[in-house]
């Protein structure tokens, strides 16, 4: 056996002893001491040791705690450190670098503490050697549902014989630890509550809906809801203030259906959408067509018209209220005296009141009548919330004729005669005009413009109803002949019954001349087998001039004929020239299966009418509405200050600035623009305006290679899209552009398609400008390059200017080298494309490389030198980090293009007139008119 020499055997002896003593010691640098554990479903906690107590003591010189997403980049949770003790506690400094609440906690009587990103010092105390502490971190909502690595990075120091200068250091590394946490977010939703009338003056003839929503990061809510107008539905949006609270105001008198809010927010840096529950909008059913006329016995029979009947009520159990003023004034100080009040039902179409006391009220003046709902009082008689009339002559007493007296009973104490008259006049009165009492005086008039003369001025002195047998005048003159002499109505009411007449030109007047028809009100129906019905005017002879001033017509007109038409609200057919001024059209336009129809003419030579208006009680001609036109279907027509609270147009156009546009309202529309752009085929201009908000399920251009061209003026509207394209590339909503400028339109909703789908154009050809835009539309593709406005710019000029984009770009699967840009997915490097003052706010899912925009070279633009674009995504290489500036600031950079929305910023849209009025009828067209 080998002996071992002492003196080789004691420093052995030393080492045997001290070795284990400093592994036991050395704590810090004890990988068992780091543990990661799950708490509950939505925590993590995190142990480690900060300092080891012994006779070599070791703290921590830097440590790092890190969570690796599947699929994404090592993030920096935690960072710590500590120094030496000189105390009987330790200390540790720490801060955090991500999102999601952390509190530390430590052994001993100390009271939790929350993390910051600031970084903080806490004293540790320890009942052993080693002094640990304990973080728990709620791992936030955007980690969810995806597996994580917590690892470390930890250098140790301390006091002992192995560094340099006398210090002991070492790396320590514990084992990474994988977590996944299930999503467990609950959205946030917005609350509407039940709608209401407008409290205010402010708000006349609205009611407000009242929305809350429990998040102080909400981003943008829009309103959606379905407008009603007979068995037309129009889909819309309203962007709302983006508050925790509000109103939202609609128009009391019509029809909404499906209205819900749809929220977006952020909930831990990631933008989140809720939707509301949807709810039905109650109407307010406003008096419509208020008329008054004089009875025999000087009472005066008031009757007035309720539209939606089907429609349930915001104010259920209510009243009418009836006013008159007899002072022949309608100025702020005028007296209005209360007649009485009519319950309101909701089953009931037509009211009637009769007022009894005008005899012993009446000033010499004109009598005015007035009639609203008791329940909008609040409104104060706002002009547009309550339907106003008056008798339209000074009452005066009937002539008598035919007095005759005889003796009657004759006694001592008792005398009496009898004394008898009929109550009548003249055939004509001091202007040698014929006088209308009643159906049988229109006969007579009728015969004598037949056979006598057809220039024979007549006009009415009472509201005269016709049977369906009565005759129409004109009808039986010779072909070369028409009515032409002046007819007034005097402010009453023809009722008529021509009911499916086997014949053209069915109406009150069959045939005219140079004809001048004032003050009239036509009601009753007017309907004929053949065409050119009119409300009216069946047919206005050649080279003539026809004059009507100040009339209304309120029947139903229509014919039973399949295919043209060429009916009119007022005249089916104008052979020479036309003159409609302060007239209006509130009846019923029919004819299922006939199109070709005209709000006021049928069709015509040269039509001109001034101030004007087309609001129909019901429309129900071919859902098409082919070849219809709101007014006039004239080829020769000027309109000045005319609207409609319906369109009836098929299509239409408007001239701006020297170019001719098509007028685009409705769906319908959306089609017939794309079929000119077909037929233009790139060689022409298409140019449009939009009027209205409406849905888009079909993109302008069929392929690639038919591309729009013109001016595109979204005036403020949005087009709410569902394009679905399959795997074809350029799916957007138009597909390919050529020489075009797009500008002021929103674009909501959803498109999907290959490589380089995008919300706005899928493909730029030569050149391109968008202006005043915002894309919020969600875009998805099958392929590896899509973009927010632009999928692919090819060898071409163009610039987007003003706009923002906050929607969400998403690829179907995740590949490398796949881009996103929310402006253009992909610019070829000869293209000039320029990008100013734009927004982004987006979301992009499933995307390699994300930006504004990007070069076919795969090169990221505009360079960060350009400071005019910014990204609320906290992008600083090819916009500006706008993250965190105020409202205020980022409205001054982005410049005069743009407007706050509360909290945000959104383009700057300038409005173009149409034909449809932005203010209450009422305001624009003056007293003339309460509909």
């Amino acid at each position: 056996m080998r002996r071992i020499r002492m003196k080789h055997f004691l420093p052995l002896m030393l080492l045997a002893l001290l070795l284990p003593q400093t592994i036991m010691a050395d704590e810090v640098q004890n990988t068992s001491r780091y543990q990661v554990t799950m708490v509950g479903a939505d925590q993590l906690k995190i142990q480690m040791p900060i300092y080891d107590e012994d006779g070599y003591d070791g703290w921590v010189h830097n440590g790092n705690v890190y969570v690796t997403p599947a699929g994404g980049s090592k993030m920096t949770l935690l960072h710590y450190y500590s120094r030496e003790k000189s105390g009987p506690n330790a200390t540790v400094w720490f801060n955090k670098s991500m999102d999601g609440r952390m509190i530390l906690s430590r052994n001993g009587d100390y009271e939790d503490v929350e993390v910051l990103t600031a970084e903080k010092s806490c004293q540790v105390s320890s009942s052993t050697n080693v002094f640990m502490v304990y973080f728990t971190w709620t791992v936030p909502e955007n980690l969810r549902g995806r597996e994580l690595t917590i690892s470390w990075s930890v250098r140790k120091t301390g006091s002992g014989p192995d560094g340099p200068a006398g210090e002991s250091g070492a790396n320590v590394t514990p084992n990474p630890t994988k977590f996944t946490f299930p999503e467990t977010f609950t959205p946030i939703k917005p609350s509407v509550i039940e709608p209401m009338l407008g409290y205010d003056a402010q708000h006349a003839g609205q009611t407000m809906v009242i929305y809350t929503m429990a998040s102080d990061s909400i981003t943008r809510l829009t309103a959606h809801y379905t407008e009603v107008i007979g068995k037309m539905e129009i889909k819309r949006s309203q962007f709302v203030s983006p508050e925790m609270s509000g109103f939202i105001y609609l128009d009391a008198d019509k029809c909404y259906k499906n209205f819900s809010l749809e929220a977006r927010y952020r909930s831990d840096k990631k933008e989140r959408i809720s939707y509301s529950d949807s709810i039905m909008i109650p109407t307010l059913h406003q008096p419509y067509a208020l008329t008054s006329s004089l009875q025999a016995d000087g009472s005066v029979l008031l009757t007035w018209n309720c539209r939606n009947n089907n429609w349930d009520d915001i104010v259920a159990n209510d009243t009418w209220e009836i006013q008159r003023n007899t002072t022949g004034s309608l100025n702020a100080m005028s007296q209005w005296q209360t007649l009485g009040l009519e319950s309101f039902d909701n089953s009931t179409t037509t009211y009637t009141f009769t007022d009894n006391t005008l005899v012993d009220g009446y000033e010499g003046q004109t009598v005015y009548y007035r009639v609203r709902r008791s329940s909008t009082a609040i409104w104060d008689w706002i002009s547009g919330t309550y339907a106003q009339t008056s008798l339209p002559y000074s009452l005066r007493l009937p002539a008598l004729f035919s007095a005759s007296v005889s003796k009657g009973k004759w006694t001592e104490n008792s005398h009496t005669a009898n004394f008898t008259f009929c109550l009548g006049g003249n055939k004509y009165d001091s202007q040698n005009r014929f006088i209308l009492r009643d159906k049988n005086d229109w006969e007579a008039f009728a015969e004598i413009v037949d056979k006598e003369n057809e220039n024979l001025n007549a006009i009415m002195v009472a509201d005269i109803t016709l049977d369906n047998h009565s005759a129409m005048i004109g009808k039986n003159l010779e072909d070369t002949k028409g009515y032409s002499g002046t007819f007034d109505g005097n402010g009453h009411t023809l009722t008529v019954m021509y009911d499916t007449l086997n014949a053209e030109y069915v109406a009150p007047f069959t045939r005219v001349g140079s004809a001048t028809i004032k003050n009239l009100h036509v009601a009753g129906k007017v309907v004929g087998k053949q065409k050119f019905a009119g409300g009216l005017v069946g047919e206005a002879m050649l080279r003539t001039n026809l004059t009507i001033l100040n009339c209304r017509v309120s029947a139903l007109v229509g014919s039973t004929i399949a295919g043209d038409a060429s009916n009119g609200g007022f005249v089916g057919l104008v052979h020479g020239e036309a003159t409609l001024r302060n007239c209006l059209f509130d009846g019923q336009l029919v004819g299922e299966k006939s199109h070709s129809t005209g709000g006021f003419v049928g069709v015509g030579g040269t039509v001109k009418m001034e101030n004007c208006l087309f609001s129909p009680l019901y429309v129900n001609v071919d859902n098409k509405l082919t070849s219809c036109n709101t007014f006039s279907r004239a080829p020769n027509n000027t309109f000045t200050n005319c609207y409609y609270t319906v369109p009836l147009d098929g299509s239409q156009t408007m001239t701006i600035d020297g170019k001719n546009y098509y007028i685009l309202r409705n769906s319908a529309d959306w089609q017939n623009f794309r079929a000119k752009i077909v037929d233009a085929n790139g060689n022409s201009d298409v140019n449009a305006i939009l009027a209205g908000d409406f849905n888009v399920t079909n993109a302008a251009g069929y392929t690639s290679d038919i591309p729009f061209r013109g001016i595109f003026e979204g005036n403020g509207h949005t087009l709410n899209i569902n394009i679905k394209g399959g795997d074809k590339p350029y799916i957007a909503l138009f597909v390919k552009t050529k020489d075009a400028t797009i500008r002021n339109l929103n674009v909501t909703g959803s498109v999907s398609g290959g490589s380089y789908a995008a919300g706005l154009v899928g493909c730029v050809e030569s050149s391109l400008s968008i202006e005043n835009c915002r894309v919020s539309a969600h875009i998805f593709t099958t392929g590896t390059t899509a973009g927010g406005f632009i999928g692919h710019s090819q060898s071409s000029t163009n610039a987007i200017r003003h706009s923002l984009f906050d929607g969400v770009i998403e690829a179907k699967a995740f590949a490398a080298n796949s881009y996103a840009g929310a402006f253009r997915g992909m610019g070829d490097t000869n293209s000039m494309n320029t990008t100013t003052r734009c927004l982004e706010n987006g979301k992009y899912i499933n995307f390699d490389h994300v930006a504004m925009c990007f070069l076919s070279n795969k090169t990221a633009y505009p360079s960060s030198g350009n400071r005019t674009n910014y990204s609320l995504s906290g992008w600083d290489d090819t916009a500006v980090d706008a993250t965190q500036l105020g409202i205020g600031e980022l409205l001054d950079n982005l410049g005069s293009h743009w407007k706050g929305w509360g909290t945000f910023a959104i383009p700057l849209q300038e409005e173009i007139a149409t034909d449809r009025a932005s203010l209450p009828t009422t305001q624009r067209l003056g007293y003339w008119i309460r509909c």
